[in-house]
């Protein structure tokens, strides 16, 4: 049997519904770029637009095909930025007193980012390319 990767959907929008924590947040937003990040590379993969490594290298060459394809892609960007402060920034001094934001992720502006992760539908992936 093959997981279905639009499960990690599912599983990120229920975490959010009933846990309003940070780690609860970090955890839905790990979750929700994964899936869109499986769902994409099998998508472009079928297409012919991309043969993965299925190696770490994926995540930007998946990224960069998207840029190549669709006009989306900033979407799939903002998701793996926001993933990679999520999951490595856990440690870093906040640039603002009760902010989430580490000061790694101030040059990009991630304060304004975790707010639109908010708004990001977790019901559909952009990666899921039709």
């Amino acid at each position: 049997m093959t997981f279905d990767a639009s499960d990690f959907l599912d599983l990120a929008e229920r975490i959010v519904l009933q846990e309003t924590t940070e780690a609860a947040f970090r955890t839905a937003i790990s979750r929700s770029y994964y899936a869109c990040h499986l769902l994409g590379r099998e998508s472009t993969r079928l297409k012919g637009w991309f043969a993965p490594r299925h190696s770490g290298e994926d995540h930007r060459a998946l990224l960069r095909v998207l840029r190549a394809h669709v006009s989306w892609s900033s979407q799939m960007d903002l998701l793996l930025k926001l993933r990679e402060h999520a999951d490595y920034h856990v440690d870093a001094r906040p640039t603002t007193p009760g902010s989430p934001i580490c000061q790694h992720c101030a040059a990009w502006n991630a304060s304004a980012a975790w707010d639109d992760a908010r708004e990001l539908p977790t019901s559909s992936c952009p990666s899921c390319v039709k």
